[in-house]
């Protein structure tokens, strides 16, 4: 797999040139950080840490569920003095791409530039410590660890790195630097955002096809594809004649007497009862293709000169067939079930192993880093459908105090943050398209939530705003406890 090497020339720890970003201002002080500096959304939860007891003298891949791998080298730190670190380390590793994930974190996902204020749309987010009796520890300077995220989405982003000190994203103001240069630890205030390099595409998770490729054929070394029960042909079915060659169908080998039916179980497509056309042509071939997620159920395209029409068909039997097919059906089963028995132990852990990868994304983007902290894979949100309003909000019609609430829009996906920034007298600069697909969470203060959901933007969609018109937002309480990001993602779901 291809990565990115992101590293940039840097000075020595005792020279006196200007210092990588790379390199964390804490080279230059004994500041102890028990936890990430970012300042969670919620005062009760966050997304957690996955964390590792090592040996900092042996390089380690670190292994997450979703296919993302962290690659730790052999002697890969040192300690706040530039001592390489030797003996017990822990390291901590988390993600963010989940609706609720990207809202819980307290990363900034809003910048200014040139005065004009940008919302980043997001391809996924990890952060990345280490500590070593309590104590951080850094990424040596000849060092780099390699971080393959997985991701969700496979068009091109940017990739960032958040400089930190006590970051809070609901009062702060955030800025983006765009040069790739490297600059002074103390020229890069907290807060904002270092570009580190632009649009690069996502690869597609080689390992996931491969691994489930292998494993897919060890099960079928053992275990034949499980018998389909033959089905018998219903007074209502109708009924399509044509012949068609079905020796490229394993699953319908031994079968005599097919006869081809409108699959009305599937949903979708045309009903041929409705359409009396289709009777009367004739009609010159006719393709069949197989439906992956519904077993014995295809497509039956038929076509000639003039016309085209396409269904989704099934194969029934009837009379001394479907008898016979029944008995062969009962006979595989049996033969079937007594090599599964036999072979239990072994196929549960190649079911284990598939159920593994299957829960992998299906793309991974690699970076290699040398510095502790939050890196983002990102670019600019820009919906040209947006509007832009002066916004107002109202929780449960009673007014509430902007200055503490902090707004979520889910726009087709999408999260985009809004916090009233210092010196604004309200969220006078709220953009969202009324078209899209939008829902909105509110944080409040003490761990309350507020909603606006699907059925409220609709209302809005039926007589949109001019832009810049005044617009106010009622939003309803959310009764239920939201304890937990899996519970936000939960209420998210629900809107």
């Amino acid at each position: 797999m291809r990565s990115l090497n992101l590293r940039l020339q840097q000075a020595g720890l005792k020279a006196l040139a200007l210092v990588s970003l790379f390199l964390l201002a804490q080279f230059c002080t004994t500041e102890v950080r028990e936890e990430s500096p970012l300042k969670p959304v919620f005062d009760h939860f966050e997304v957690t840490f996955k964390d590792w007891a090592l040996d900092a003298s042996q390089g380690q891949v670190l292994e997450m569920e979703n296919g993302s791998k962290v690659h730790i080298p052999a002697e890969a730190f040192v300690d706040a003095s530039g001592e390489p670190v030797q003996g017990k380390i822990d390291v901590e590793y988390r993600e963010f791409h989940s609706s609720a994930e990207i809202i819980s974190s307290g990363i900034p996902m809003v910048y200014d530039s040139a005065g004009s204020r940008f919302n980043f749309e997001s391809a996924g987010m990890f952060e990345f410590r280490g500590y070593q009796e309590g104590q951080p520890i850094f990424i040596a300077p000849d060092k780099s660890v390699q971080v393959d995220m997985a991701s969700l989405k496979d068009e091109s982003f940017n990739f960032y790195y958040l400089a930190e000190n006590q970051v809070n994203a609901l009062s702060q103001t955030f800025s983006l630097i765009p040069s790739l240069q490297a600059q002074s630890v103390s020229e890069l205030p907290a807060g904002n955002w270092q570009l580190l390099s632009t649009s690069q595409a996502a690869q597609v998770n080689a390992e996931k096809s491969q691994k489930l490729e292998a494993l897919q054929e060890e099960l079928s070394e053992i275990l034949p594809d499980e018998p389909l029960a033959p089905q018998g042909i219903q007074a209502d079915d109708v009924a399509f004649e044509f012949d068609l060659d079905v020796s490229d169908f394993p699953e319908l080998a031994g079968f005599e007497g097919i006869i081809w039916v409108f699959d009305k179980e599937l949903g979708g497509g045309e009903a041929p009862q409705d359409q009396a056309w289709v009777f009367a042509q004739e009609w010159n071939q006719a393709q069949l293709l197989p439906k992956p997620e519904r077993p014995m159920s295809y497509s039956l395209v038929l076509s000639n000169a003039q016309n085209r029409y396409e269904t989704q068909v099934k194969p029934v039997l009837s009379g001394q067939n479907l008898a016979q097919a029944q008995r062969d059906f009962e006979q595989k089963m049996q033969t079937y079930k007594k090599v599964e028995a036999e072979n239990a132990e072994r196929i549960a852990k190649i079911k284990e192993e598939q159920a593994f990868y299957r829960r992998q994304s299906n793309f991974v983007r690699s970076f290699r880093i040398q510095n502790m902290g939050v890196y983002n894979c990102d670019r600019i949100y820009n919906d040209p459908g947006a509007l832009m309003v002066q916004a107002s909000f109202q929780v449960d019609q009673q007014a509430v105090d902007e200055g503490k609430i902090n707004i979520f829009l889910i726009s087709n996906g999408n999260v985009i943050q809004y916090s009233r920034p210092r010196g604004w007298n309200s969220f006078e600069k709220f953009r969202f398209n009324p078209q899209a697909q939008n829902r909105m969470v509110a944080v409040l203060p003490q761990d309350r939530v507020a909603v606006f959901d699907q059925e409220a933007f609709d209302k809005i969609k039926q007589n949109p705003p001019e832009n810049g018109a005044a617009l106010q937002f009622d939003l309803k309480s959310y009764e239920e406890p939201v304890a937990s990001v899996e519970d936000l993602q939960r209420l998210i779901n629900t809107l």
